[in-house]
């Protein structure tokens, strides 16, 4: 067994498995933008109007100094959105179902307590805190290599490096060996600073560059080519 549940009361059993149900395709729709809009306003009150002054004192304030590699327009694309790993070919077309959740409410008019459901994720932080402002692998040479600065900015930022991190903690639970950063060359030491994320995910590099898929109509080439490669 995976997760042992025989210790929990029988409601929150009933909670669990109606969670895991509204995942399904079956289940009732999901607005999440709806949803999350309506918790935005509800959050920010009268400063609604003028909410990317409050990002911008969010960010400048508290979590510029603390976490450096997070990008101010990335941090804004994920406050108004909510989006905060976004890709140049990517299309989103159905909701999150797991991000949906249940808080404890009252009834407007007999004030009962209910269960509401709705968006009660991250509305301030973001994700990036996860896996985007340190580095998963033991290699002191990696590490400042990821967190290079160059005239006074980030050589990476935090969506770059979450996804390094990700993909490293991934290769190393199926091969069981640390991954590791491509060999350093000079062309990381020269201007325009070649990132060594480069030679770890080529085909989202080419897609970053050129905003477009490839035009090869060789889908196994392309599909190889793809893969992200890494030192072990």
């Amino acid at each position: 067994e995976i997760v042992n549940v025989s210790l929990l009361k029988q409601k929150d059993k009933d909670r669990i498995t109606d969670a895991f149900a509204r995942w399904t395709l079956k289940a009732p729709s999901f607005d999440v933008e709806q949803l999350r809009d309506q918790r935005c306003r509800g959050a920010y009150g009268v400063r609604f109007d003028h909410r990317v002054n409050l990002f911008d004192w969010d960010y400048t304030s508290n979590l510029k100094a603390a976490a450096p590699t997070i990008h101010w327009l990335q941090y804004k694309q994920f406050r108004l959105s909510g989006v905060a790993f976004d890709s140049p070919l990517g299309t989103y077309t159905h909701p999150n179902k797991s991000l949906q959740s249940y808080v404890q409410g009252s009834h407007k008019t007999d004030r009962t307590k209910i269960m509401v459901r709705g968006y009660w994720g991250d509305l301030i932080v973001s994700p990036y805190i996860s896996f985007g402002v340190d580095c998963c692998t033991d290699s002191e040479s990696d590490r400042k290599r990821l967190f290079k600065v160059v005239n006074t900015q980030q050589r990476h930022h935090a969506e770059e490096i979450s996804r390094f991190n990700v993909f490293a903690l991934l290769s190393e639970i199926e091969t069981g060996q640390a991954a590791r950063l491509p060999e350093e060359t000079e062309a990381e030491q020269t201007y325009p600073f070649k990132s060594p994320l480069e030679e770890v995910f080529p085909a989202s590099s080419e897609e970053k560059s050129k905003g477009a898929p490839s035009s090869s109509t060789d889908d196994a080439k392309k599909k190889e080519e793809s893969l992200p490669k890494i030192v072990e």
